[in-house]
Formats: structure tokens, C-alpha cells, sequence
């Protein structure tokens, strides 16, 4: 049995390989990827080497994120509720942050001026503060003066 394996390579076509017996010849074709087959495994690679390290590191912690409160959502419905109920333009004030738990109960002030006297021509300063309770952790909120 004669056996020679022999490298040929025609222009612009990829190398492949022979191999000679008496009776036949066998062909088999030996494939390259070309560059962009490479790039494109390469950046898988990176891709799920980036998604594996960033499995590893990560914890839940156990400690809940504070959420606080849209307090300028609670200031601007106070402010409505005077102007619906009295026909007053107020300024509400409420603190900075307040955390948006359940049963927290915290203190807004309304301030303004009111119209008295006769005929409504003399103006009166006024301060009124509301209690202000979280009624749920989604940050629902009731407020009575």
C-alpha cells in the first residue's frame, strides 16, 4: 500500500489535503476560519468571560435599599387640597427626605396669606401644619391640618 500525504494549494482556494493509496485517493478538505470567524469567537468569549466574572462577585445584600419619599408629590397634593377646599394659594413645606416606610408619620407647614376684613382687601398671613402619615411602602400618604 502506498501512502503519501501531500500539502497543495491553488491560488485563492484553501489548503487541502491528499492521500494517496494504491487503489484511490482520498480527499480531505482541512478548513481555516477566516478573520472575522475569529473575531467573532473571540468576542464571545470575552462576552461570556464578562458574564461569568460578573456572577461571581455580585451579592444580594441583606439590608433592603432605603426608598424615600416623594416629597414634592406630597407638598404639591397639600398645596391642591388647600386651593380645592379654601381658595388659597399656599406653600407647602415639608422636610428633606423622609423614608418611605410604613406608619412613618412626619410634619409639613403651609404657609400663605388670606384675604380679610371687608370686601376681602386686607391680607392676613397664615402657618398651618399637617400631619403627614406613610400609609404603605409604595409611598400612599394621608395628611390632616
Amino acid at each position: 500500500m502506498y501512502y503519501a500525504r501531500v500539502h497543495i494549494r491553488r491560488s485563492g482556494s484553501r489548503p487541502t489535503n491528499f492521500a494517496v493509496t494504491r487503489n484511490a485517493i482520498v480527499v480531505q478538505a482541512r478548513r481555516t476560519a477566516s478573520a472575522s470567524e475569529r473575531v467573532i469567537a473571540a468576542t464571545l468569549a470575552v462576552a461570556v468571560a464578562a458574564i461569568l466574572l460578573s456572577a461571581c462577585g455580585s451579592s444580594k445584600s441583606s439590608a433592603p435599599t432605603k426608598v424615600n419619599l416623594s416629597i414634592a408629590h406630597v407638598e404639591q397634593s397639600i398645596e391642591q387640597s388647600i386651593f380645592a377646599k379654601r381658595g388659597i394659594h399656599a406653600k407647602v413645606t415639608c422636610p428633606t427626605t423622609v423614608p418611605q416606610e410604613k406608619g412613618r408619620v412626619f410634619t409639613c407647614i403651609a404657609t400663605g396669606t388670606t384675604a380679610t376684613g371687608r370686601h376681602g382687601r386686607h391680607k392676613a398671613p397664615f402657618s398651618t401644619p399637617f400631619t403627614v402619615t406613610v400609609q404603605n411602602s409604595q409611598g400612599y400618604v394621608t395628611y390632616s391640618s
